[in-house]
């Protein structure tokens, strides 16, 4: 086991917010979701919008911290599948 950088950590603590911003490859339009499964491999987001089985979409998480400052965090993923208004996202 490794050691943790203690001048890597902060004392503040940071909230994940539940929304997330959707951009599909090679579109202009920003989509909203909402995360109802979070895993160290993928998200199930909760959207009312379909999306192809293997499309590529971009992910923008929001956090927010007690000093009110906020930050966000960007991944690139792929969609696993489409049931209703749930769709299963993959990060790479």
């Amino acid at each position: 086991m490794g050691t943790m950088d203690k001048s890597a950590s902060s004392d503040v603590a940071c909230r994940l917010s539940r929304g997330v911003d959707i951009l599909p490859a090679g579109a202009e339009h920003l989509y909203s979701g909402m995360f109802t499964e979070l895993t160290q491999t993928g998200v199930v987001l909760s959207i009312h919008q379909p999306f192809a089985k293997r499309s590529k979409v971009n992910l923008r998480f929001h956090f927010a911290s007690e000093n009110g400052r906020n930050a966000e965090d960007r991944s690139s993923a792929g969609a696993a599948r489409t049931e209703s208004a749930d769709c299963s996202i993959g990060g790479r």
